[in-house]
C-alpha cells in the first residue's frame, strides 16, 4: 500500500485531488490511500472514504481495509 498525504482543494463541483494523487491512484501496482488535510494543514477527522476498486486481486483486502478505517473514524465508506 501507498499512502499519500495532499491537502484538500475545492472546484466549483467541490473537492479535487492534484495530478499527482491522481496519477499514482491510477496507475500503481498496489492500493492507494489518499489522505487530505484541511486547507490550514490540520488532520480531517470526519469525511467520506471513498474506495475505488479495478478487476485486480486483493480487492476484497482493499475493501475489508477501507471499512475499517471508517468504523474507526466515524466515516462513510463509498
Amino acid at each position: 500500500m501507498v499512502c499519500i498525504g495532499i491537502r484538500a482543494a475545492q472546484s466549483r463541483n467541490g473537492p479535487v485531488i492534484g495530478p499527482v494523487a491522481a496519477l499514482l491512484s491510477r496507475e500503481a501496482a498496489c492500493p492507494v490511500a489518499v489522505i487530505r488535510t484541511r486547507p490550514d494543514g490540520t488532520a480531517q477527522t470526519d469525511g467520506v472514504i471513498s474506495v475505488v476498486v479495478s478487476d485486480e486481486p486483493g480487492n476484497d483486502d482493499v475493501v475489508h481495509f477501507a471499512m475499517q478505517e471508517g468504523r474507526i473514524r466515524h466515516a462513510t465508506v463509498r
